[in-house]
């Protein structure tokens, strides 16, 4: 599986600079001269979200819209040196999602710690103080709560978003936005800042379900509804070890939804469509587990499912889909119809059965091949590498198999 050419949905808010702000393991710490007043120019750039959109999908340009930005620059002690609010980038003379921002004071030279936040005046979601920020480990203590049981986002607002200065996203997230202002050749020069990027990075994941029939033939599948269980409330505005969402009352079940489209082919449907956007879940395995059926229910020594959910953390999320498949002879006539309920966790990225994870700024997607009325193939693709197949266990269905081709309830 190769990575999506534009990477999880990724903001890249530049620190462009002549001397540029630099790796400071790059530099002799001897080489730092701290403290030289300096002016800085930033330039803000964003990368579309390569994807397809639904009906639900809020589309590329609200996605990647930086529609405000705060921007912290700690000392390398990492106490708050300077903050400052930047306003819609389209005003900046950009398209919304790129500009060019001059800081609205002078900084000083030497290591800093340079942080952001984006879209964080959401009409979605509360909680959000960053007055209350001094030093660098502030930001941990800031939760970002939903503003009601939602799993669109339907603000102007945009999405909130948080990250690091780095030369990368990798050396932006482990040096927790490390970097070096040089000296300026004279005090108060102004310096566009160019060898980093500032990687901006949603709090949401965002999920998509496709779902398919395996073999067309003679085959019908007609989606019904779907809802999900467990779906986090709040997340912290800066990725930690431990999300924010650890307790019974941090979540809550969607009701039953259509889907957003369905898949009509040759006057037979075949399937159905649907997105969702969700902060992250990362809820361990309750046991140690390799195959995959053993996510929805735990084997007896005869292999048989004896006990759904028992190796699954009961916070961990899940998708329900129902629907109603269907078996024709060559005439047209119904042979076989049941109505079936499918249950998928999330997670299963690089084939690791224990992986119950949804992540943040990943984009999932769920490609669900319906084989029969209790197997299903599921093919996971996410923006980091991962793809897997494998039998559903947690497929149900009530068969009504016809002689007299009659479909019943």
């Amino acid at each position: 599986m190769k990575r999506y050419s534009i990477q999880t949905i990724f903001f890249i808010l530049g620190l462009l600079s002549l001397a540029a702000c630099q790796d400071e393991d790059l530099i002799k710490k001897e080489d730092i001269v701290e403290g030289v007043p300096v002016s800085v120019v930033l330039n803000v750039s964003s990368f579309a979200f390569d994807k397809v959109e639904t009906k639900a999908d809020m589309g590329v340009v609200a996605e990647n819209k930086v529609n405000d930005l705060h921007i912290f620059i700690f000392r390398s002690d990492k106490t708050l040196e300077d903050q400052a609010d930047f306003v819609d980038l389209s005003q900046t003379g950009g398209s919304g999602n790129s500009g060019s921002i001059e800081w609205p004071r002078t900084i000083t030279s030497g290591q800093k710690y340079i942080v952001a936040l984006a879209n964080v005046n959401s009409d979605n979601i509360s909680g959000i103080d960053y007055s209350v920020v001094e030093r660098f480990e502030d930001l941990n203590d800031i939760v970002a709560s939903l503003k009601g049981n939602l799993i669109q986002r339907p603000s102007t607002k945009g999405f909130v978003m948080s990250g690091y200065w780095g030369v990368n996203s990798s050396s932006a997230t482990s040096g927790l936005g490390s970097c070096v202002i040089p000296q300026p050749t004279t005090e108060g020069e102004k310096i566009t800042l160019s060898t980093g990027k500032i990687w901006l990075r949603h709090l949401d994941s965002k999920i998509k379900f496709d779902i398919q029939l395996s073999d067309k033939t003679n085959k019908e599948f007609i989606p019904r509804d779907w809802k999900i269980v467990n779906v986090p409330k709040k997340s912290n505005i800066i990725e930690q070890v431990t999300d924010a969402a650890r307790a019974e009352d941090d979540f809550f079940d969607t009701s039953e939804s259509k889907f957003e489209t369905l898949t009509l082919e040759a006057q037979k449907y075949s399937g159905g469509s649907f997105s969702f956007y969700m902060f992250e879940n990362r809820k361990a395995a309750l046991n140690s587990i390799t195959d995959y059926a053993e996510r929805e229910y735990k084997t007896d020594k005869g292999g048989r499912p004896v006990d759904p959910f028992a190796n699954a953390n009961p916070l961990s999320t899940y998708v329900v889909l129902r629907g109603t498949y269907y078996e024709y002879n060559a005439k047209g006539e119904i042979l076989l119809s049941a109505d079936v309920r499918y249950t998928i966790h999330l997670g299963y990225v690089n084939n690791i059965a224990s992986d119950f994870n949804s992540e943040r700024n990943l984009f999932y997607t769920y490609t669900v091949k319906v084989q029969d009325v209790k197997n299903i193939i599921l093919e996971v693709t996410s923006s980091e590498d991962g793809e897997f197949k494998e039998n559903q266990p947690g497929g149900e269905g009530d068969v009504i198999i016809s002689d007299q081709n009659l479909l019943l309830d």
